[in-house]
């Protein structure tokens, strides 16, 4: 299930509207976090949330990035995983210049286990985020991942716990 959210759309149009005026073009977003949630898992299953984080597989210039986050975009500069070139970017909402994408439910769970935040995890326990997932595509591209983090050893890692919140969210594999 997914569902744009008007609040959201009138952001994009509004940032859409700022980069033509700045005469820029071709920018592409892949929109994390609660907004990612909201619009995957529906308003009615997930957190509500004001602000809007974002990647990007662009080397996005500072203009550009200061348009962005003036409409109330934040780029997230610290993600562990998954990269923003690995993410299976879908349900596209294109401007004329400007892309927003959406992660697959895979990527946006990836995000909340690949992370040590308690709000992640709480995310995990209490939102059917791993429910719609494919456990196996999860378990496997955690194993990939793994390499690309400081250390794997961290207790706190979310990915630790998955076992748990598969048993919390009574989920058969």
């Amino acid at each position: 299930m997914h569902k744009f959210y008007k609040d959201a759309i009138e952001r994009y149009e509004m940032l859409d509207e700022m980069l033509e005026e700045a005469g820029i073009s071709d920018v592409e977003i892949i929109i994390i976090g609660g907004e990612a949630g909201r619009t995957l898992l529906g308003e009615d299953k997930y957190r509500s949330t004001i602000d809007i984080d974002f990647i990007s597989e662009q080397d996005l210039q500072s203009e550009t990035i200061k348009i962005i986050t003036n409409v109330g975009l934040e780029l997230v500069g610290v993600s562990e995983t998954p990269p923003p070139e690995d993410m299976q970017k879908k349900y596209p909402v294109s401007f004329k210049n400007l892309t927003v994408y959406y992660p697959s439910i895979e990527d946006f769970a990836l995000t909340k286990l690949m992370s040590v935040r308690g709000k992640d995890e709480e995310d995990l326990i209490n939102y059917p985020i791993l429910d719609g997932c494919n456990l196996k595509e999860i378990r496997e591209r955690i194993e990939e991942y793994k390499s690309y983090i400081v250390s794997d050893k961290n207790p706190d890692y979310n990915f630790k716990k998955l076992d748990e919140y598969i048993e919390k969210r009574r989920l058969i594999e």
